[in-house]
């Protein structure tokens, strides 16, 4: 394992042709850490069968160009306190920047935010757990050239103070398949034309507020 305080435990910054690939690791902080693992540039970060917890940001993935990160059987419990702290999973790319996503099996617990979405990001998160994040589950954040994406499928988004799933800004997209989303103060919420699509297959229910989403989907 990996024990760190006051930076964060690995940094990634390789090639544009290297792939990275992260397994059986275990990272514990001390609460004032800026994160477990951040990437910066590289082709591919792939991270397995690993856990990160006490840290403020558990992933974040900020590429300065096209680059894809991989994420399988992950547990994440973020809890600190560092001005910095937004996400257990952050991605963020840079000016340069785009990202493709594809997760599963993750278990968030305890963070601002479980996952942060910023374009420009496309890809797909499935059978997951998102709880207790103490502001938004899922937060998307699309506009411009900078647009979100990303399908998320079968996984259970519950008790999140603010909102289970956030969508803001006229080029963020959420489509929505199979999930649960109960016990948070409003289940789905919508900004500024940030887009909420459903196949028509997701519960809902329990919820503050439950909210809508902004339209459908027809599974082909």
């Amino acid at each position: 394992g990996i024990t760190v305080a006051g930076t964060h435990a690995i940094n990634v910054n390789a090639g544009p042709n290297d792939v990275v690939s992260l397994r059986h690791i275990a990272i514990v902080g001390v609460n004032t850490n800026p994160g477990g693992i951040r990437f910066l540039a590289g082709n591919t970060l792939i991270v397995e069968d690993s856990s990160i917890e006490a840290v403020n940001t558990g992933i974040s993935f900020e590429p300065n160009g096209d680059a894809s990160l991989i994420l399988r059987n992950l547990q994440i419990r973020s809890r600190g306190t560092h001005p910095e702290a937004v996400s257990g999973i952050q991605i963020k790319p840079g000016a340069a920047g785009s990202a493709n996503i594809q997760a599963e099996r993750l278990q968030i617990s305890g963070s601002p935010i479980g996952i942060l979405l910023q374009g420009p990001v496309n890809g797909t998160i499935r059978n997951s757990a998102v709880q207790s994040s103490t502001g938004y589950g899922v937060k998307a954040l699309g506009s411009g050239l900078n647009p979100v994406d990303v399908h998320l499928e079968e996984t259970s988004i519950t008790d999140s103070a603010v909102a289970g799933i956030f969508s803001e800004g006229s080029e963020s997209v959420l489509r929505l398949s199979g999930n649960t989303i109960s016990g948070n103060a409003q289940g789905l919420l919508s900004t500024s034309g940030g887009r909420i699509l459903s196949y028509g297959d997701n519960k809902v229910r329990g919820n503050l507020t439950d909210g809508t989403a902004t339209g459908t989907l027809t599974k082909q």
